[in-house]
């Protein structure tokens, strides 16, 4: 992550006097942290924000429109910044210790409306969440993401099958 990370700050450095914001394909800070009394900081979460691999995982019956290609190649997963068409999947965890205090609904609405549709031009993301996962479920609502559909058994985890939701946000929508 880091060598993305640094180069989407190079972009932004670089472009430090340019009038206009420039369009990146990332977000360059995923640590969420607090700040103790002393100064210090405390890692209690992190968030991504990269191209949806929804399809290449085979939940394309659950979302796709009619029309469209279903391959993970297709212009919807090209993750070119500015392209309508992109896809974009947001990914969270946050310390257990800091949950329910509507932290990562803040962080979620900040990246969509702060970074992701001003510097990536986002304006299409497809999320999940697993089923028993109602929090993350609700950070999504919260945000104006929709359900798409559930897929019972979509993807094993440490041997265990498990269900997932999966959510649509779309600017055309909001």
């Amino acid at each position: 992550m880091k060598p993305k990370s640094d180069a989407i700050l190079q972009a932004l450095e670089d472009s430090r006097q340019d009038e206009a914001l420039i369009t990146v394909g990332g977000s360059p800070l995923t640590a969420i942290r607090e700040v103790q009394a002393d100064g210090s900081d405390l890692l209690i979460g992190d968030m991504k924000i990269e191209p949806s691999d929804a399809r290449a995982r085979g939940f394309t019956t659950e979302y796709s429109r009619e029309g469209e290609d279903d391959s993970p190649s297709t212009a919807a997963n090209t993750a070119e910044p500015g392209e309508d068409e992109t896809e974009w999947n947001i990914g969270f965890w946050l310390a257990p210790t800091h949950h329910g205090k509507g932290i990562m609904t803040d962080a979620v609405h900040t990246l969509i409306h702060d970074w992701a549709i001003p510097r990536m031009k986002a304006r299409r993301f497809i999320c999940g969440a697993f089923t028993g996962n109602q929090a993350s479920v609700r950070v999504f609502e919260k945000n104006g993401f929709k359900t798409r559909s559930i897929k019972e058994d979509a993807l094993e985890v440490r041997g265990q099958k498990r269900g997932i939701h999966i959510l649509e946000w779309r600017s055309d929508r909001q």
